[in-house]
């Protein structure tokens, strides 16, 4: 794996489909800013203790990407891979995550929180002690954690009407769900359905987590 001291500059060659690759690479510590960063392949590179600085990321690629302490101060990830990507304590926080895939990586002690999520998936993800506080969970199509590994995840007060969370390992997860813009819905008894069939979801296991999502809307639905 070849060594990089600064990697900043994207006016790189690019392979015949518009892509810098800045694969299988030594990028400890290097610190990527700009306006947007977009078509940047980091197939299987050491990301170490990188931060990304722009307002948006969109078509890279993480896939098998060692990540651990990167992070992203963006507003937007866009049509981004994580697949197969490993590290632990990542910062996600506070950024858009439009069709994202996280399936199959390992993000332990990672940060979510206040995350904007849309059209992303989790699938046989190892996201062991990752907070996803406050974040939100805007597609139209269900959120899928299908066989995850979700130990000690905390989904506190975030906002979610649809999710997948079938064959996960769920041992200390905490989920609150704030449910203050129920009144905002027009569909309220779609959104109140959804909530019901993703809850529906989670494994025998979690029988305990099911009894504390809070209502915050007096009657309009009863506890789960």
């Amino acid at each position: 794996m070849k060594k990089i001291e600064c990697a900043c500059n994207f006016l790189m060659d690019k392979d015949a489909q518009g892509y810098i690759d800045l694969s299988d690479l030594d990028l400890t510590s290097c610190h990527f800013k700009g306006d947007v960063i977009s078509k940047v392949s980091f197939l299987s590179s050491n990301l170490q203790h990188v931060t990304f600085e722009c307002k948006e990321i969109g078509d890279c690629n993480f896939t098998t990407a060692i990540v651990d302490n990167v992070i992203f101060r963006c507003r937007r990830l866009h049509n981004v891979i994580f697949i197969k990507a490993s590290g632990e304590c990542v910062d996600f926080s506070k950024n858009i995550l439009d069709t994202v895939d996280f399936s199959q990586s390992q993000l332990t002690q990672s940060n979510f929180r206040e995350c904007q999520i849309r059209n992303s998936n989790f699938d046989n993800c190892y996201l062991y002690a990752s907070h996803f506080t406050r974040a939100e969970f805007l597609s139209a199509k269900e959120i899928s954690f299908i066989k995850s590994n979700m130990t000690a995840v905390m989904f506190d007060h975030v906002r979610i009407s649809t999710g997948n969370f079938k064959d996960c390992i769920t041992e200390q997860l905490e989920l609150t769900i704030d449910y203050s813009d129920i009144f905002w819905n027009e569909d309220h008894d779609g959104y109140i359905n959804n909530i019901i069939k993703m809850i529906d979801t989670l494994p025998d296991n979690a029988m305990i987590l099911k009894s504390v999502l809070a209502v915050k809307t007096g009657d309009a639905i009863k506890d789960s």
